[in-house]
């Protein structure tokens, strides 16, 4: 898997490229966000555009990633998912725990729409 990691303001977006499907993966991911998170940045998007797929392990890295990000009190945006992931979110319910935007701008304005509450 390949990360990029980009500052939005006071919000990270981590890319993600490849397939998420093993422990492996799963535990990368995990790191790179708790790197994102270790900066200051409490608000972070996961752009998913150019990963292929995510399995079981890789659902629950993701899973790992809202929770973290939550409990030091921040949030976690998705975006860019493909059929295939989104289908698997809706299938296992999830699509209704993560917030799921189709772009990484539209992902990052909602955390300004948050702050305008």
């Amino acid at each position: 898997m390949k990360f990029i990691e980009t500052f939005h303001g006071d919000v990270c977006v981590l890319g993600v490229q490849g397939k998420l499907k093993g422990c492996q993966e799963a535990e990368e991911l995990y790191q790179e966000f708790k790197a994102c998170s270790t900066k200051n940045v409490s608000k972070i998007v996961l752009d998913l555009t150019k990963m292929d797929w995510a399995g079981s392990l890789g659902i629950g890295a993701l899973i790992g990633c809202l929770t973290a990000a939550r409990s030091a009190g921040g949030d976690l945006r998705l975006s860019g998912l493909n059929h295939k992931i989104l289908q698997l979110l809706h299938i296992t319910k999830l699509d209704g725990v993560f917030k799921i935007y189709d772009t990484v701008d539209l992902a990052i304005d909602s955390f300004k729409q948050m702050s305008k509450k």
